[in-house]
């Protein structure tokens, strides 16, 4: 027995000799002669690990955080502390993750790991990208489960004291919803787009905001119809619509051709009929938008001389937008008119978007005015049917609401007028090709 304890005990004894050898070494992988101070703070790399000690009492870790690869060098810029690494990209060390564990006060250790966990990579690339997702290299075999946030990162460039830097950047982030072994697919951010061979990574960073969405360019064509029953007619058949053809430019400016009503009422008691319709264009910023145009108003007017008479005004149009189109916002249009060089009210339209997912967003529309012979709200709901904000773009938007348009009839030598209206059901459709 006391032989077998003797043998134990030279075993251990010599694994602790081996152990402090390693340890006397160890310091070697630290850049002990590029340890640098600033701001009584003592900045020393280790492998991935950015060391920071107290500079009164070196023995105690104020914090610990990691990059990405090998850190090669540290210096100081204008008060700021960045460090060069492997792949020869600079980073200031704010940037850099704080380690998985804090170490509040104790020796530095002899050696800090480097490498990541076996079998797991830190980092992948984009190696597909349809209209609402990407696929990256990084799997369940590194750690990623459904649920999981992956950024996509961009190389740039930046100066600082004079110098220009490499660095990268956040280009999205978005949330794992399939995953293999070793690869993920990844939700696109709405209005966001990646490129293939970008860089991705695991990220603690929060998604994108559903009422702060990015401003998307290009064409646009919209169309929507809102038939309605008139409930104080015997028998008619009546509807409303609109339809636009938009063009965002990639710098802040948009033009606009737009029907905002058409439509009319057929009965046996008499038609009528609806246009207002505008050329606008200005300026169009992600939040924030400011236009004016001209077009033309249907109108009716009694004459006791000459009867019923219908005719075309020119019209003004002013139109402005608080928040992202595809956002939270609000807009309106205004079209006034001209008569005789005076200028009177037309009409006015307006609506109100709140996102509520990342593929449905409320809806509120409505508007009209007496002398455009027309009327309505509605309240829906804009469903993303297709793409991702960007071209190949799909929406819908049902709605529920009341329309009415005015009708004149004529009783002799006088004109009553009517407003016919009743509940309606309408379907909007927008594509961005």
């Amino acid at each position: 027995m006391a032989q077998r304890l003797s043998a134990y005990t030279l075993v251990i004894g010599t694994l602790l000799s081996s152990v402090s050898a390693s340890a006397q070494d160890a310091p070697n992988a630290c850049l002990t002669e590029q340890e640098l101070v600033v701001a009584g703070r003592r900045y020393l790399a280790c492998g991935q690990e950015l060391i920071v000690r107290s500079e009164e009492d070196p023995s105690v870790v104020l914090e610990r955080r990691v990059a990405p690869t090998a850190i090669v060098d540290v210096f100081e810029r204008n008060g700021e502390v960045f460090v060069e690494l492997h792949e020869v990209v600079l980073r200031p060390a704010s940037g850099l993750a704080l380690a998985p564990s804090t170490v509040a006060a104790g020796a530095l250790p002899a050696f800090v790991p480097t490498a990541a966990p076996s079998g797991q990579r830190g980092t992948g690339e984009v190696v597909s990208v349809d209209a609402s997702s990407f696929l990256v290299t990084l799997g369940r075999q590194d750690g990623v489960a459904v649920g999981d946030r992956i950024a996509v990162l961009e190389e740039a460039e930046q100066e600082v004291a004079g110098q220009q830097i490499r660095t990268e950047r956040v280009v999205t982030v978005g949330k794992v919803f399939e995953v293999a072994p070793e690869h993920a697919r990844v939700r696109l951010s709405f209005g966001e787009a990646v490129e293939l061979g970008a860089k991705a990574t695991l990220t603690d960073a929060k998604l994108a905001r559903l009422i702060n969405r990015p401003r998307s360019s290009g064409l646009s064509l919209g169309v929507s119809l809102q038939p309605f029953l008139p409930i104080n007619d015997d028998l008619a058949f009546a509807t409303l619509g609109d339809a636009h053809v938009t063009y965002r430019f990639k710098k802040p400016a948009y033009v606009r051709a737009i029907v905002g009503a058409f439509g009319g009422i057929v009965s046996g008691q008499g038609n009528q009929s609806v246009f207002d319709g505008w050329v606008d264009g200005g300026f169009d910023h992600q939040y924030f938008a400011l236009g004016l145009g001209v077009g033309a108003l249907r109108t009716e007017r009694y004459d006791q001389s000459r009867g019923l008479q219908a005719s075309f005004l020119p019209a003004i149009a002013q139109a402005v937008r608080f928040g992202p189109l595809d956002g939270l916002n609000f807009s309106a249009s205004t079209r006034a008119t001209i008569k005789n060089k005076e200028v009177q009210f037309g009409a006015v339209t307006g609506s109100f978007w709140a996102p509520v997912h990342r593929r449905a967003t409320l809806v509120f529309t409505g508007g009209g005015g007496s002398p455009a012979l027309y009327g309505f709200f509605t309240g829906g709901a804009r469903f993303l049917v297709k793409g991702n904000g960007g071209s190949g773009t799909l929406f819908v938007t049902p709605a529920v609401g009341w329309a009415m348009i005015k009708r004149f009839e004529e009783q002799g030598t006088s004109v009553q007028e009517n407003n016919v209206g009743g509940p309606s059901l309408s379907v909007a459709l927008e594509w961005r090709p």
